[in-house]
């Protein structure tokens, strides 16, 4: 099992465990037996599910080439969370975390992770007919301001009059601290018994009949599964 699956069992685990609270203050509400016997049920299968859950905590390892984690890739991210940003699937997964960025888990940051932007559409005459489409697809899931020449130039005085004759304005849109939350993303991966081995460039992969041998300059391992992260 791989870091990043592991980090989705454990909110899986979280949404689970607040569901079985609702079903059972709703069946001990209603004093029904077999409500009682299915939140049994279902408490087992989350047990079971827990101990798989911390066996995986146990054997779950980071290789990561670099002399620390995110070396590179925190420092040249796009860190703009842009829930209107690029086509319908990665618009939902962009809402789907935005609770989770506004109000990350305890413990997981110690300054917010998030802070206001805003982004600027605009548009010239020839074309105005693209900015229309953007607006029709994205209405239902922005928050837009539309701006004439002037308003443009409210938001970015640099824009020369009479070029841009047409705008929209999305204030959901926030700039990403990257820095926070990539050391909340290890923090929380070491406190459930993650691995994380730097300098390890992976050098060969050899297949096994039950998984890999993993070659790096920091040694070899073996798994059941590994994911290129």
């Amino acid at each position: 099992m791989g870091f990043w699956t592991a980090l989705m069992i454990v909110s899986i685990v979280g949404i689970i465990a607040g569901s079985i609270v609702t079903i059972v203050q709703l069946g001990t509400s209603s004093g029904g037996k077999g409500m009682r016997q299915k939140i049994g049920a279902l408490e087992q299968h989350l047990n079971e599910l827990e101990a798989e859950l911390e066996d995986a905590r146990n054997r779950v390892v980071v290789l990561e080439r670099e002399p620390q984690p995110g070396y590179h890739t925190t420092g040249r991210s796009a860190a703009l969370f842009a829930p209107v940003y690029g086509p319908a699937p990665i618009r939902a997964l962009t809402r789907a975390s935005a609770a989770f960025m506004a109000e990350p888990p305890e413990g997981f940051a110690d300054s917010p992770i998030l802070t206001p932007r805003g982004a600027l559409f605009m548009a010239r005459e020839d074309q105005l007919p693209d900015l229309t489409a953007l607006h029709d697809e994205l209405r239902a899931e922005g928050n837009f301001e539309e701006l004439d020449g002037t308003g443009i130039r409210r938001f970015h005085p640099l824009v020369r009059e009479g070029y841009a004759v047409a705008g929209l304005y999305d204030e959901n849109c926030q700039d990403i601290d990257v820095a926070t939350l990539h050391q909340g993303f290890l923090r929380r991966a070491r406190a459930r018994g993650c691995s994380i081995v730097t300098n390890a460039e992976v050098t060969a992969l050899e297949e096994l009949a039950d998984g890999w041998k993993v070659h790096t300059t920091a040694g070899i391992f073996e798994a059941p599964c590994v994911i290129n992260a």
